[in-house]
This record gives structure tokens, C-alpha cells and sequence, in this order.
């Protein structure tokens, strides 16, 4: 729901009104759900159904962005340096495992 509120929100600062003032055209912006950490479950859009009273529905689908499926070079292409930190866990279940057989991670 924040996703969406944020998408909205951006969508009434740019909102176009017709020159005769009958209709305010909203243009939502290309939101993402982004995911730090993703499963086999983690969905890759998440769905949202506004109804209206008299005028049926609109389905909006928010595309997923599962970051530990992404590049260091994606990211920093996409100005989302932010979520490097997030890169090694990755790394996370071959450390477990290195760590419960007492082995070494594969490289």
C-alpha cells in the first residue's frame, strides 16, 4: 500500500487538468516493490485492485525489484548504490553451510 500512496502522491504533484476543466488525468509513475531478500515465493508483481462505486475496477500491478538478483553494475546504473550493502548476502547459504559441514564455502 505505501508503494502505491508514494505512486500516487507523485501522480496529483504532475496531475493535468483539460483546458475546459471537465477532467484531471493522473499519471502514475513505474513503481517497484523492492525486495532486500527474495524466495522461490517471492512474487515478481504485486497486484492491486481499486474499485469504484459505479465504474467497475482498475488493476494496478507494481513490478517487483528483488535486489540480490541484481548486478553491483545494475545497481549503479540504476542509481541505486544504496542497496550494496546488501549484495553479500548472496552469499549467505553457502556461508551456513561452510559453517555447519566446518568445509570452506565453494568458490
Amino acid at each position: 500500500m505505501r508503494v502505491f500512496q508514494y505512486g500516487f502522491a507523485v501522480a496529483r504533484q504532475g496531475r493535468r487538468v483539460s483546458k475546459d476543466g471537465s477532467r484531471i488525468t493522473l499519471t502514475m509513475p513505474a513503481t517497484r516493490t523492492i525486495y532486500r531478500e527474495s524466495t522461490g515465493k517471492t512474487p515478481d508483481v504485486a497486484p492491486l485492485r481499486m474499485e469504484f462505486p459505479g465504474n467497475g475496477h482498475c488493476d494496478y500491478e507494481m513490478e517487483a525489484f528483488k535486489t540480490l538478483d541484481q548486478s553491483v553494475e545494475s545497481l549503479e546504473e540504476r542509481n541505486m548504490a544504496l542497496l550494496l550493502p546488501f549484495c553479500p548476502l548472496k552469499f549467505r547459504k553457502e556461508m551456513k553451510k561452510a559453517a555447519t559441514t566446518g568445509g570452506s564455502a565453494k568458490k
